[in-house]
């Protein structure tokens, strides 16, 4: 079996992808889950509109200085060489400075909007197909070879998969043993439920909600319980304490605010304050 130091996309990826002109891997007829269906549809909708620098639209949805720091804790460890997946990697910021962090690596972004990779383009440009490699795709059914992922990284994805049970199945599946694993959702907290209720809209915020096209599940123990059934051990962590988007508290990149908000990630006893809860594992551990 080869390993890290000479695989290649083709080694990884199921036969039945080819590269398209437009330097993302597809293959024909895909066809998503059927509980994100419509979400696909909105989704490709909203992508297709977006013509300016994605990076504007992503600071009102993601604390940039954050995730930052995230990445380039979580990557320190990951083998030289070594491939990480991105579940639902959107137009592939988090990668954007892969290059300049840990140029050995590559990244698999996976996503089922193909629209969102035009701007995963304009991002991260000369990366492309060298070291980050932009694939159509769906998390309950991969098309990657087992045992082959030195990484699995996913960031508010997996709350949107109504059949997380088939998510984690496939994840398992396509990490290495040892493999590291690490996905953020949005934390469910009592203190914003009641904000939603004085606000009166309850019905879009609770621990499973299913809008017109969106299905979202909230952190919970009993999410984290199905996480056990596949990771023996979960590190939780907590982190955007600062910024609450829905409440008009956001900042941009490199901001003093967004530094601050980057250092109380994972302090557990502020944890009903966290817009985002993650849990980290390996496989097998």
């Amino acid at each position: 079996m080869k390993n890290s130091m000479t695989l290649q996309i083709g080694d990884i990826l199921d036969s039945a992808y080819r590269l398209n002109q437009n330097s993302v891997w597809a293959f024909d007829n895909f066809k998503v889950n059927e509980g994100q269906q419509k979400e696909l549809i909105f989704r490709s909708n909203v992508a297709e509109k977006l013509t300016d620098d994605c990076m504007r639209e992503i600071i009102h949805h993601h604390s940039v200085d954050v995730m930052d720091r995230e990445v380039k804790r979580w990557i320190k460890d990951i083998p030289e060489n070594g491939w990480i997946l991105d579940v639902g990697g959107c137009c592939a910021w988090h990668w954007r400075n892969l290059h300049l962090d840990r140029p050995d690596l590559n990244v698999i972004v996976v996503d089922m909007v193909e629209a969102n990779f035009q701007q995963a383009l304009k991002l991260c440009g000369g990366q492309i197909n060298r070291n980050i490699h932009l694939v159509v795709g769906d998390a309950t059914a991969l098309k990657i070879r087992s045992e082959s992922i030195d990484g699995y990284w996913s960031v508010q994805c997996l709350q949107h998969i109504p059949d997380l049970d088939k998510a984690l199945f496939e994840a398992t599946r396509v990490l290495k043993n040892n493999g590291k694993f690490k996905t953020y959702d949005l934390n469910y907290r009592k203190s914003e439920k009641f904000l939603f209720r004085l606000l009166g809209k309850e019905r879009v915020y609770g621990k499973i909600v299913q809008t017109e096209n969106i299905f979202i599940r909230r952190s919970s123990r009993e999410v984290d319980g199905i996480f056990r059934k596949y990771f023996s051990t979960l590190n939780i962590g907590y982190s955007e304490f600062l910024f609450k988007p829905r409440c008009g508290l956001k900042y941009g990149v490199r901001s003093i605010r967004g530094l601050a908000d980057s250092m109380l990630t994972n302090i557990k006893i502020l944890a009903f304050l966290a817009r985002q809860h993650s849990i980290a594992a390996r496989k097998n551990q």
